[in-house]
């Protein structure tokens, strides 16, 4: 997804004299890059004072210094170093740390290469054996390669029709058997390899194990990222709903403290007590100043609840494109392990025929 967000922050600065302290800065979060302004006008004239690239630096956000008690502060490491950054509310500073973490679109899954790394499967305990190498370009898995498996090159660079078994050209193997096949390599060995029957094709070569590639860690790292930030912006959302419910049950004591002001005032007007009515006036406008301030607030509170509404959405359907390239990934898994155990047991066939064969003569 492309992230964007703007708004108000603090950041900590060292001045020339070594003291530390926070400026207030408008900064402007668009894509990978977050930038900050003087001001919001200055954003339109491009004289950005500070950038920094997230994801080429490798970009995260971190809780603050544990001796500080501030709620709203956060950390930025980016590129070995740590930035300070502090919002006007909690509720801000998770979604600004929502939307820092949120991994950009295109840098969700990076591309396959042709031949992956030896390793370990995706899927724990599924090694995958290939009946024929990869191809040079194709599958990242050398059992799903098209090319046809390598002819066998029989010893002494002799025809394969021209080679004849060890019996009809005198003598037998040793282990005393006139059939060099059933003769064995060895205290414990496995048999040799029968030879072909006179004018009969070679038998096909035997299929060699590869396990299916783990992929590298950045790959897969991606799907847990997404449902962490995920979570973070349904904390988001909480606090937004409760700061309503707040908002909502104040709001319904001044309209009950201003009715009763209003009463009040209408009494010492009639009983002609002009200060107290003076003092209840100024005290119904404080009361408005405070309904129009909640009203206000509870409007920003609307906005920030719809964004965060739409990130969610957008974190969804790349959690959801995420699952199925999981559940496509196995799908091929167990296709490739049917295809391998299938071209096996051709291979065990076609050898027994060959056998039977040379056993029958």
């Amino acid at each position: 997804m492309n992230r964007s967000l703007d708004g108000w922050l603090s950041k900590l600065a060292t001045t020339r004299s070594g003291t530390s302290m926070w400026q207030r800065r408008w900064f402007v979060l668009s894509g990978d890059r977050l930038q900050y302004f003087n001001s919001p006008g200055d954003v339109g004239g491009g004289d950005a004072k500070w950038t920094l690239e997230l994801s080429a630096l490798g970009a995260s956000t971190s809780d603050g210094p544990a001796d500080q008690a501030d709620a709203a502060r956060f950390e930025l490491l980016a590129g070995g170093q740590a930035y300070s950054l502090r919002a006007d509310s909690e509720v801000e500073a998770e979604m600004w740390r929502a939307a820092l973490d949120t991994p950009t679109a295109g840098s969700a899954l990076p591309a396959p290469s042709a031949e992956p790394p030896a390793g370990m499967s995706l899927f724990d305990g599924l090694a995958v054996p290939a009946a024929t190498p990869a191809a040079a370009v194709g599958s990242s898995f050398g059992f799903c390669s098209p090319s046809p498996p390598p002819e066998p090159e029989p010893s002494g660079g002799q025809p394969a029709g021209s080679l004849q078994p060890s019996s009809l050209q005198g003598g037998s193997l040793a282990g005393g058997s006139s059939f060099g096949f059933l003769a064995s390599a060895g205290p414990g060995g496995p048999a040799a390899t029968p030879p072909p029957a006179p004018g009969a094709a070679p038998p096909p070569a035997a299929t060699k194990k590869k396990k299916i590639v783990r992929k590298a860690p950045e790959e897969v790292d991606v799907a847990p990222r997404v449902a962490q930030t995920r979570l973070r912006l349904c904390a988001v959302q909480l606090g937004l709903l409760r700061q309503r419910a707040s908002r909502e049950g104040e709001l319904a004591s001044l309209k009950q403290s201003r009715a009763a002001a209003q009463a009040a005032q209408a009494e010492a007007s009639a009983a002609e007590e002009y200060e107290r009515a003076a003092s209840l006036a100024a005290e119904l406008e404080a009361l408005e100043g405070r309904e129009a301030e909640l009203a206000e607030g509870e409007a920003e509170g609307e906005a920030s609840y719809a964004r965060a509404a739409e990130r969610q959405a957008a974190l969804l359907g790349e959690q959801r494109s995420l699952w199925a390239d999981q559940v496509g990934e196995a799908r091929r898994c167990l296709a490739a392990r049917e295809e391998v155990a299938a071209r096996e047991a051709t291979a065990r066939e076609s050898l027994l025929e060959a056998q039977e064969e040379r056993l029958g003569e």
